[in-house]
């Protein structure tokens, strides 16, 4: 059995830490969220899975009417709303194509914090 290495244990608890914070941000769990920010130090810039940021997630998955509020606490703490995915889109990008029957149309005020 091979050796187990400090740095692969560490990147271990980093995945782990960062699934939870983007579950907790796709469900709308601002005080979670907050408390990430504010006393465990997550990356509101870290570029997971496909290029998405935290931002990224909370403008597509986060449901209404917790969006704004998501998007307007990643913002205070620093969240690159400029920021584009591996597909080339920003968090205005993904809000902006939500426009079909079963996805919930973006408030004007969600699509102004991103502009």
């Amino acid at each position: 059995m091979g050796e187990i290495k400090k740095e692969h244990v560490e990147e271990a608890f980093r995945q782990m830490n960062y699934g939870f914070f983007i579950e907790d941000i796709q469900r709308g769990r601002l005080r979670s969220i907050r408390y990430d920010l504010e006393t465990r130090g997550l990356d509101v810039n870290v570029s997971l899975g496909d290029g998405w940021t935290p931002l990224h997630y909370a403008a597509w998955h986060t449901p209404e009417p917790r969006k704004k509020q998501m998007i307007e606490l990643l913002l205070q703490h620093g969240a690159n709303k400029h920021q584009k995915n591996d597909r080339g889109k920003t968090p205005l990008d993904l809000v902006s194509s939500m426009s079909s029957a079963s996805e919930i149309k973006p408030s004007l005020q969600t699509l102004a914090l991103l502009t």
